[in-house]
């Protein structure tokens, strides 16, 4: 039982690491910084945190922002699980909290992608 919750685990985390997006370093061929034009005495707009105006481009921008992190997380819980689980031979209280992390992750990590995939489904078709 313990090697099947093991290769169960190794098999999650090689997935969730699969999805991670790769890093790609961006070039910006822009000028520099621009003063705003004082001369006509106008107040200058400030904007809010985001510059993207469209609704529907800022909540996949958000869900594409936040996912990686969340395998982190993912993947960090599900090593905590591991250690949890290694220690815990003469621990039953222990093994079985262990086991129901790892199911929590799973679960997590399930209903994580399935909110992805029907925001980014949803909005690009409807938007």
């Amino acid at each position: 039982m313990r090697v099947l919750s093991f290769l169960l685990a190794s098999i999650i985390i090689a997935i969730s690491v699969a999805f991670i997006p790769m890093a790609e370093a961006q070039i910006y061929s822009g000028g520099g910084l621009q003063l705003p034009d004082q001369s006509a005495g106008a107040p200058t707009e400030i904007k809010g945190i985001s510059h993207e105006g469209d609704l529907v481009n800022l909540i996949i921008g958000w869900t594409n922002f936040t996912l990686p992190y969340v395998n982190v997380l993912a993947v960090g819980a599900i090593v905590a699980a591991g250690l949890m689980y290694i220690v815990s031979f003469t621990n039953e209280e222990l093994h079985t909290k262990a086991k129901s992390v790892l199911i929590f992750v799973v679960i997590g990590i399930v209903l994580v992608y399935s909110a992805f995939t029907i925001v980014n489904t949803l909005l690009k078709v409807g938007g």
